[in-house]
């Protein structure tokens, strides 16, 4: 019996749910193989199938009754399964992946570029006698979607694991052709984790052209005209990706921002983080001086600066927020959060060859970027991928000190030939001058410059990722930060989604050493300003009478001044008034006036 491998630790450190097989006594004939292995730990039945279903080498568990622990049973994952005892749940996936090369089998067919791996898979399963595919990871042509080739067999007699995802092998998980395979050579591979199924060895140099790039990208492209309701209901809210044109088309910076141009634009003296030459480490204090001799010289460096400097606010009246976006930040009215971050707005200069490592945006942030000049080669990967570390360049099987280039020529490459679960691939997409991608919340991506590049970028809370935005503004900021968007920015459905959110009360999870009853001028007359901008119809007098008995009430003198304070910032007393306000007949609004007037009274 195999050890148990990396991935099925990671899958079976679940806790368990205590969801057992019940009334069935389960046969012990079932013919264990180097194909399964038994993990250490508990698991529930329900959990191990549903992770099942998400593994890619995953083709179906067994449970069976722990003759150590009684009442309990344990669980066994095959990677491939020769027959299916009435115990053993089968994976619907048709192919199980296994990391490595078919060595001895009968050939039906090879193909030479003409085919994806999801055809592949395809073409496989409709015909009967096709029991696996495997292919070379690496294609010599550089094109992106396509192996170089794939090689079809009827049977496999031996198999040759691969630890450094050279070769890629895929079984069919299919009872009727298992006969076909010999599966003392199949093993569950070590090397496999669930989150990242394959290595990362950072070893090539050659980047695809931008015409390859291009003849791959399918994302969706729209005018910039497009209306901020329009945009926020078919992209932000759907966590859409999309590529907006013709946002930049009346900026300054279509004129401004080239090299020629940037350069004595800006003080030598001043710093700026940045790279110079092959050094990728973002340094802090990079002298202009020295930017604008690598501008000249045409060697390499790399600015991702913010706008939060001297010479950095230069540039903001050479561009605006593309129109469909303007108006979407929830984090807009928080200057100052999340403390030590800045305004969240990127310049982003760099010559060819440069490019970011795989990440994915902080905060619970959407992101947009505008290029000016140049071409950017984006990977986005799917919403499964949640740990970019996982595709980090491997120690082992990389060279000592890999450079961008080397990922996106070793890793980057591969990707859409790379499947995650249900079919997910990560896609490429090719960013040209004019063009402004929208990039929800929660996708790993990296950026690569194709040439010379300069572009700007920014991130912002959308409100199509609200729990997200309200979770990092609870458990990330201050007190100050959660009551001046729940009182002053949010409307009345967002400050339910608000109060139904497992950060209610956010007083729970706010590290604060202020008293929570205390509230200064400022919060006051921010407040008592939001009322009266909350006021709407058209009669003034009832907008007004509203307006000054609230104020007669804050502003009162006497002892009662800070119980009248705690009222207004008692959360259902709040509430009811900030949603009267909402009401077009007023009537809420004075009686919640009058609740807290005979309150403090």
């Amino acid at each position: 019996m195999v050890p148990p491998s990396n991935l099925l630790v990671h899958i079976f450190t679940l806790s368990s749910l205590a969801f057992m097989a019940q009334g069935k006594q389960l046969n012990y004939k079932f013919p264990y193989g180097p194909y399964t292995a038994r993990p250490d730990q508990e698991v529930s039945l329900r959990e191990a199938q549903e992770l099942c279903d998400l593994d890619l080498s995953c083709a179906g568990i067994t449970s069976l009754p722990d003759p150590k622990k009684n009442g309990t049973n344990r669980i066994l994952a095959h990677s491939f399964l020769p027959i299916v005892m009435n115990e053993t749940y089968k994976s619907p996936k048709h192919f199980t992946f296994h990391a490595g090369k078919v060595k001895d089998s009968n050939i039906l067919e090879v193909r030479h570029g003409d085919m994806s791996v999801g055809e592949a898979k395809d073409y496989c399963h409709d015909r009967l006698n096709c029991v696996a595919f495997f292919h070379p990871v690496y294609n010599p042509t550089l094109e992106l979607s396509n192996p170089d080739n794939i090689t079809f067999v009827s049977s496999i007699e031996s198999f040759e694991p691969d630890s450094r995802d050279e070769w890629r092998t895929f079984v069919a998980n299919d009872l009727s052709r298992a006969n076909s395979v010999n599966h003392s050579s199949l093993s569950y591979s070590e090397i496999v984790s669930v989150e990242h199924p394959f290595k990362s060895c950072c070893t090539k140099t050659e980047i695809p052209t931008i015409e390859q790039i291009q003849a791959v990208d399918t994302l969706e492209r729209i005018s910039c005209d497009i209306s901020r309701k329009d945009f926020f209901e078919n992209y932000e809210k759907r966590r859409k990706p999309v590529m907006l044109v013709g946002c930049n088309k009346d900026w300054k910076a279509q004129d401004r921002w080239s090299y020629e141009k940037l350069i004595p634009r800006f003080d030598n003296s001043s710093t700026w983080r940045a790279t110079i030459g092959n050094n990728e480490k973002l340094k802090e204090d990079v002298a202009w001086s020295d930017i604008a001799s690598s501008m000249v010289q045409n060697s390499p460096f790399y600015i991702f600066d913010q706008l939060d400097h001297k010479e950095g606010k230069k540039l903001e009246e050479d561009y605006e927020w593309p129109g469909p976006i303007q108006g979407g930040d929830l984090y807009g009215s928080l200057n100052d959060f999340p403390e030590d971050y800045g305004s969240k707005r990127w310049f982003c200069v760099g010559t060819g060859g440069t490019g970011t490592d795989p990440h994915m945006d902080p905060l619970g942030t959407d992101a947009w970027n505008t290029v000016i000049k140049g071409h950017k080669w984006w990977i986005v990967y799917p919403e499964r991928v949640t740990d970019e570390e996982d595709l980090e360049c491997d120690d082992e099987c990389s060279v000592p000190i890999p450079s961008a280039r080397h990922w996106y020529a070793s890793v980057g490459i591969n990707a859409a030939r790379s499947e995650y679960d249900n079919g997910d691939r990560p896609f490429h997409i090719l960013q040209k001058p004019g063009e402004t991608i929208y990039l929800p919340y929660g996708r790993v991506h990296s950026v690569f410059n194709m040439d010379d590049t300069i572009a700007i970028t920014a991130n912002y809370g959308s409100e199509g990722n609200f729990d997200e935005v309200w979770k990092t503004v609870v458990t990330d900021g201050e007190k100050r930060h959660w009551r001046k968007l729940y009182y002053q920015v949010f409307n009345k459905e967002q400050r339910r989604r608000a109060r139904e959110s497992e950060y209610w009360h956010p007083d729970e999870y706010v590290d604060d050493e202020e008293d929570e009853n205390v509230v200064n001028e400022e919060d006051i007359h921010s407040i008592l300003h939001n009322l009266k901008k909350r006021l709407s119809g058209d009669d003034v007098n009832a907008k007004r009478e509203s307006f000054m008995t609230l104020s007669k009430l804050i502003n009162s003198d006497g002892d009662d001044n800070d119980n009248i304070l705690r009222a207004v910032f008692n959360s259902r007393l709040a509430e009811s008034i900030i949603d009267g306000l909402e009401d077009p007949s007023y009537v809420m609004v004075l009686r919640s006036l009058r609740v807290i007037g005979h309150i403090v009274s």
